[in-house]
Order: structure tokens, then C-alpha cells, then sequence
């Protein structure tokens, strides 16, 4: 009984072996006939060169935000297009902008010019949406003269004047400032602004707000740095993860973005690098997502029987 059953589980070891055997061979013959009907990445991935390159190479599966969306931007949009919009910091409704009354004055402006072609003037200024044009237009409309009589004195600071005029069917018909302002929706100040900026070249001012650089802005040479440690990381790449999209590549098992961090802190101390050299984790893990670097391999992979047999 005892030889029985010591026969019975030699058999059963040789069956499992062969069976062992058996689906070995099968799963190398299905990753082979895999690797053959997918595109296999190429092993070396080439990393962006520049900021630009990165940005551009931002993993196609990430959501991006739309900027034109943005609060300050949609206001602003509607604001040069004289839309009623919500301000940005008192979230207070500002109304849409409308054509000013027409105030008595001695030269009859609203008269001369007219209802209809007061509403068109009004129209196509508010169309053009850019405070960029509309600063043209009103330089453009506006003519600078020496005064012809002063009544202050010879120390007056008043050394010209500005006639305001509209333009109807291809002539230009002169008006007073308070009129011209009522046309056009707009302050007696955004016009002052304007003619002080303009100077004695004529060209109209371009709006300059927002346009300086941000100062948390990381420097160039700081993110060169981040970089050239992110692109020295090893990196495995997959068969499987989004290999017709684009190739992603893995970090080794062990590896953690918290990791690789220490050691680039490590580095920089070691290269005596200040404090301000130094970028936070959340900049240095936006550098890796920007060179598509994931934290682990995927469970669905690759075996160490098919890395030996490619």
C-alpha cells in the first residue's frame, strides 16, 4: 500500500512537470505572436530638449485646462467687447456698456452726426474687442493743437488742445469731448490716458498690464538642472501601455517620485547648489509627468522568460 501510493505521487509530480511545461510554452507562444502584432517601443526614449519640447510632450490621457475659460479671461473678453461681465475680485455684475445721452452742447453734435450713425460708431467700436485697437482708434480720432488763447496766464502748463472728431461716410465730422465720450461708451479718463501716452510720435500706447514676467517663474538654468536628473533616472519601457498613443516609460520597482527626488536634492548638495537652486517636489514631479515617467511598471507586462527570449 505504502509502494502504492509513493508510485501514485511520482506520477503526479511528472504530470505537473509536463503541465508546467505545457503552459510555459504556450504563454511564450502567445507574448511572442503579442510582441509581433503590436508596434514594440523603441528601448531608448528620446527625451524633449528644451521647455518648449516639454510642454509639447505632455502625455496625451492628461487633462488640460482651457485658459480661455479662466475667470479674469472671460471677464476681460466681455469687458473689451462691452458685454455686462462679473468682476474678478468684488464678483460684483457690471452692466453692458450702452450709448450715452445726448447732452445739449453748442455745436449739436448728436444732430449733426445722427441717431443711426451714432448707433453704427458705437457698434464697430465696441467689435473690435482688443483695448489695444480701441486705444488706436480713439488716437487716431483725436488732433493735438497749440493753444490759440490763454486765459491763465503766460505760466499756464496748458501747451495744447485736442479737437475729437468721428468719422461719417468718409468725412470727418468734429465733436466735443463730453459727445465723443458718450458715443463711444467710454470715460473722459480712458480717453486722457490714452492722449498722455501717445506723445508726440503719434503712436497709440500698447497695454502693457500682465505682460511682465511672473515672479515665481522658475529660472531656465534651475529647470536645466531638473532635467538633466530626470533624463539620468533608469527607466523600463512597456509592451503593452498605450504603445500606439504614445511610448511611456516606468520606473524600476523600488523607485518613487518621493525617491527620485531625494536624490536629486542629494545631488544638488553635493554640487553645493543654494536653496534657491533648489525647486519643491510638486515642480519636480511635474517635470516627470511632463517626460511621461510613471512611478511602476504595470501588472500587465512582460515576464522574465520573454525578456530573455526577445
Amino acid at each position: 500500500m505504502h509502494t502504492h501510493i509513493c508510485h501514485h505521487s511520482t506520477l503526479c509530480s511528472d504530470d505537473a512537470r509536463c503541465y508546467a511545461s505545457a503552459v510555459y510554452l504556450l504563454v511564450c507562444m502567445m507574448s511572442s505572436s503579442n510582441v509581433d502584432r503590436v508596434d514594440s517601443p523603441a528601448p531608448v526614449v528620446t527625451q524633449p530638449e528644451t521647455e518648449g519640447d516639454i510642454r509639447s510632450a505632455e502625455p496625451q490621457w492628461k487633462r488640460t485646462g482651457d485658459v480661455s475659460q479662466w475667470a479674469k479671461n472671460v471677464a476681460k473678453e466681455r469687458r473689451d467687447s462691452g458685454l455686462e461681465y462679473i468682476s474678478v475680485k468684488k464678483k460684483v455684475v457690471v452692466p453692458a456698456k450702452v450709448v450715452g445721452p445726448a447732452l445739449p452742447c453748442s455745436k449739436k453734435c448728436y444732430d449733426r452726426v445722427g441717431v443711426d450713425i451714432v448707433n453704427n460708431i458705437f457698434d464697430e467700436y465696441w467689435k473690435m474687442a482688443s483695448h489695444n485697437t480701441q486705444s488706436s482708434y480713439i488716437a487716431k480720432h483725436t488732433l493735438s493743437k497749440e493753444v490759440n488763447r490763454r486765459y491763465s496766464g503766460p505760466n499756464s502748463k496748458r501747451n495744447v488742445t485736442y479737437e475729437y472728431f468721428v468719422t461719417v461716410n468718409k468725412k470727418d465730422i468734429v465733436v466735443c469731448k463730453t459727445c465723443f465720450c458718450n458715443i463711444h461708451a467710454i470715460s473722459k479718463k480712458r480717453v486722457e490716458n490714452v492722449l498722455s501716452k501717445v506723445g508726440s510720435t503719434g503712436v497709440a500706447p500698447v497695454d502693457q498690464r500682465g505682460a511682465s514676467a511672473s515672479v515665481n517663474k522658475t529660472h531656465d538654468d534651475v529647470l536645466q538642472i531638473v532635467q538633466d536628473h530626470v533624463r539620468s533616472l533608469p527607466t523600463c519601457s512597456s509592451h503593452y501601455s498605450k504603445v500606439k498613443s504614445r511610448p511611456r516609460v516606468y520606473l524600476p520597482p523600488g523607485y518613487s517620485h518621493r525617491k527620485c527626488y531625494d536624490l536629486y536634492k542629494h545631488q544638488c548638495e553635493e554640487k553645493n547648489l543654494g536653496p534657491d537652486k533648489i525647486v519643491s517636489f510638486n515642480m519636480y514631479s511635474k517635470t516627470m509627468r511632463k517626460f511621461n515617467i510613471g512611478p511602476s511598471p504595470p501588472m500587465l507586462d512582460t515576464c522574465s522568460p520573454c525578456d530573455q527570449l526577445k
